[in-house]
């Protein structure tokens, strides 16, 4: 109840903050063959509030034909990631903590980031992988995750993708146009603005985070981004292999996704979430030890410092030395 669309509303005020619209839910995916982000508003928390719950929006369980996707309003999700909780959203941030204690210590290390997500079952976060350490706490809803290891076969699919976003037109019809380039160049394959009936081609999924970065990274040369276009939520789209697994995360549980995990994730209804996004652990470690020494850290954490396990450590840090 504390964190309800009304309630949140009223303690945000008149505040803008910024909100993420796409034709059909997916934003920061692959469309037509091209990697194209979100468009990005700026509104009040009660209009964002509003566009919510207006259940005709978007595309719910049917990519449907171009024709009907342009006529669609649009799918609002709050998900600008960036650390938008403390930076967009101050007057709820104190309703929370500001780190999770145990994963801090396991860590060693503050939140980088804490973001705040609000949408429901029609927006989605397309397949990538992030480079943070991610401890994904559900507030009120339900989040599922699509959760593969970072050498999955999945990754095969990552090609440079074209870069547009989505722009919605004065008529209300839905275009891709193309991003600009740092440089202030116009970037893209044709170098106009095309709209998502013309001229694309290819088919439409997720992605991953080039780079491993997450949001927009893995741009090459400002024009093209190295993204996954299979939904692996599709199962008939993932090659042979594939590990793919799904998880469900209700109202008060927490989910711990390692850094460079792909995942793909949605809602089953309207849900309201925070995560925490911590510095990864060292690299030079073997991916098998850091996540034992890890486990370690979290066992004292919850429990109490040994001196069993300080050796322990002790130990790890010897071998990381000879290794």
């Amino acid at each position: 109840r504390r964190w309800s669309l009304d309630v949140m509303a009223a303690a945000m005020g008149a505040q803008l903050i910024t909100v993420n619209v796409t034709p059909d839910g997916r934003g920061d995916a692959v469309v037509c063959g091209r990697f194209v982000k979100p468009e990005e508003r700026r509104m009040t928390f009660a209009q964002f509030a509003a566009a919510l719950r207006e259940r005709e929006g978007g595309l719910q369980g049917s990519r449907g034909t171009l024709k009907e996707l342009l006529l669609k309003k649009g799918v609002h999700y709050l998900s600008l990631q960036d650390d938008n909780l403390r930076t967009e959203h101050p007057q709820l941030a104190s309703d929370v903590p500001s780190s999770v204690t145990w994963f801090e210590e396991a860590l060693g290390c503050a939140p980088d980031a804490v973001n705040l997500w609000v949408g429901d079952e029609r927006a989605m976060s397309a397949v990538h992988a992030d480079h943070y350490e991610n401890l994904y706490c559900v507030i009120s809803g339900e989040k599922v995750f699509t959760l593969l290891p970072p050498a999955d076969a999945i990754s095969r699919d990552l090609a440079p993708r074209p870069v547009g976003r989505f722009a919605q037109r004065t008529d209300g019809a839905w275009e891709v146009c193309d991003e600009e380039a740092p440089s202030g160049g116009v970037v893209g394959a044709d170098g106009d603005t095309a709209g998502l009936g013309g001229g694309l081609g290819g088919g439409d999924g997720g992605g991953l985070a080039g780079g491993l970065g997450g949001g927009d990274g893995g741009e090459l040369g400002g024009s093209f981004v190295e993204w996954i276009g299979i939904d692996p939520a599709e199962p008939e789209q993932l090659p042979a292999l594939s590990g793919a697994v799904t998880v469900r995360v209700g109202a008060g549980e927490m989910l711990y996704l390692p850094a460079n995990w792909f995942h793909r994730v949605t809602q089953s209804a309207q849900t309201v979430a925070v995560n925490y996004w911590h510095d990864p652990l060292q690299s030079a470690v073997p991916p098998g030890q850091i996540l034992a020494q890890f486990a370690r850290k979290v066992h004292r954490a919850l429990h109490g410092h040994g001196s069993r396990d300080r050796q322990a450590d002790a130990g790890t840090a010897d071998s990381k030395l000879i290794s």
